[in-house]
């Protein structure tokens, strides 16, 4: 549901009637995409479950993916985190091939972009020490 007013009581009396979430406008392309995300990955649970508001939008941006940029290059390494953070990702960036295994050691992510010719060691090799555990 996409309203023009918001009022209080709106989420309970949206979510009575069977709406997954609501938005008041004016909305941002990318609040109705993360609406949408939210609301189809829901799969089979049950809809009439905690309605979806800017709210839930937002402290779900907060559990996003962690990322780590290892990457030897100062203006890659600039580029790379403004595009994680510009898309919701929480980045941090390792220098080098040692700063990144050391990351990995600290802290859990989910995902790294792995520059493969860095000083010290080189992306296969801290690849192959990531894998060894």
């Amino acid at each position: 549901m996409m309203t023009s007013l918001g009022q209080r009581g709106d989420a309970g009396r949206l979510e009575t009637a069977g709406f997954a979430g609501y938005l008041v406008k004016p909305v941002r392309r990318r609040q109705v995409l993360d609406m949408l995300s939210l609301a189809l990955g829901r799969g089979g649970e049950d809809t009439h479950g905690k309605i979806i508001t800017r709210h839930t939008i937002a402290e779900s941006r907060t559990r996003r993916a962690r990322v780590l940029v290892a990457e030897d290059n100062a203006v890659n390494q600039l580029v790379a985190l403004k595009i994680l953070e510009k898309l919701g990702f929480r980045a941090d960036v390792a220098a080098d091939g040692r700063e990144a295994v050391t990351a990995l050691s600290a802290i859990p992510y989910d995902l790294v972009l792995m520059d493969c010719q860095m000083p010290e060691l080189d992306g296969f090799e801290v690849t192959k020490a990531i894998r060894r555990g």
